[in-house]
């Protein structure tokens, strides 16, 4: 390819081809060793790649979910769970959260009346 401008020979970028192939197009930017022009050049593919599956895809479409079999720390009752590191079953661990939410808040009471008195 030539120059529209000077004539000189238009030289194509190698960083731009594999730029565009990974965005699923052929071609590049071609460029004057003069300086005076450059010119995209892209043309879709026929078929575009599809990106290759990873695990945290497959682990987002809910194929890998894994039920353990725990004892409640409380209640000592079998439940079954997905989280990682679960003591509990629900209905305890709702009581232990109310718990934990009361106490906090009468420290918080506690701490208001002191400042004011």
């Amino acid at each position: 390819m030539l120059c529209t401008r000077c004539g000189g020979v238009l030289y194509l970028d190698s960083r731009s081809v594999s730029d565009l192939s990974f965005s699923g197009y052929s071609g590049g930017r071609y460029f004057c060793l003069m300086g005076c022009a450059d010119t995209w050049i892209k043309e879709r593919e026929v078929e575009p790649k599809q990106p290759m599956p990873t695990e945290r895809a497959e682990l987002r479409k809910g194929e890998h979910h894994t039920i353990r079999h725990i004892i409640c720390a409380d209640c000592h009752q079998t439940t079954d769970t997905l989280g990682s590191y679960t003591k509990r079953c629900l209905p305890c661990r709702t009581a232990r959260h109310r718990e934990n939410e009361r106490e906090r808040a009468r420290l918080t009471r506690l701490r208001h009346h002191a400042a004011v008195a």
